[in-house]
């Protein structure tokens, strides 16, 4: 890692100290958890898989134990929630583990790309304490981490509205929804998008402007499961007063 500076090093040791709460013993281990393969070909691809494996070990291993009744299906959900890319790049950002990333020629300003490197730094920083301490040590940093998506709930991994409305479809065998995405414009680091949601079945459609399709697409499932239900309603109180 001849690239990296004794100084670079020494200032991403003091964060890491402060912020996580962790020393590393291997501070070449923990340059590497942070620079990116545009930089270096010693870069934390590798780590990143790690990380990832270890989240995921661990969040389920505290979901099973804390919801014993709490179906598989329940359970997937609720762990694929937490340990979405969406979640670990909120936690990274807040933590602001990008702003110690080595990188080169990269657009940081674009949102997406900015999203999805701090969620890869997050899973690589995780996989190098791994790799610098023990499996107990990293198991609490985790859970540390991501206490507030962890806090006890009477339910778990309900289902989000596009897939609610999909089985809604498939239930009743009718069309499934229709989902089409316009981009609102050419500016890379800020898209805007324009997502409708169409059942033909019963004419109904949902627009969502968003910067997100996924999240376009939750929110207009949301919008027709929601006057789906307000015609089901009014349907049965025209039935009452007949």
């Amino acid at each position: 890692m001849s690239s990296v500076t004794k100084d670079e090093i020494s200032k991403l040791y003091l964060f890491i100290e402060k912020t996580i709460k962790y020393n590393f013993v291997n501070k070449t281990l923990l340059s590497q958890a942070f620079t990116h393969k545009s930089k270096s070909e010693i870069n934390y691809e590798r780590l990143e898989l790690l990380g990832d494996s270890i989240i995921r070990l661990v969040i389920t291993h505290y979901l099973y134990t804390q919801y014993e009744k709490a179906s598989e299906g329940s359970l997937s959900r609720e762990i694929q929630r937490i340990i979405s890319k969406d979640i670990l790049a909120e936690i990274s950002l807040k933590l602001g583990l990008i702003h110690f990333v080595k990188a080169k020629n990269i657009r940081l300003k674009d949102d997406n790309l900015k999203t999805s490197i701090s969620t890869d730094l997050f899973e690589s920083m995780i996989g190098a304490i791994y790799i610098d301490s023990n499996y107990e040590t990293t198991k609490k940093i985790i859970i540390k981490l991501l206490y507030d998506y962890l806090k006890f709930k009477d339910h778990i991994g309900e289902k989000d509205p596009k897939t609610l409305l999909q089985e809604f479809c498939q239930a009743r065998k009718i069309n499934l929804p229709i989902y089409k995405t316009v981009k609102l414009n050419k500016i890379d680091h800020d898209p805007r998008f324009l997502v409708s949601c169409e059942l033909t079945t019963y004419d109904i459609k949902a627009e969502s402007s968003c910067k997100n399709v996924q999240v376009g697409q939750k929110n207009t499932s949301r919008v027709i499961l929601e006057k789906l239900k307000k015609n089901e309603k009014d349907k049965n109180s025209n039935n009452r007063t007949e």
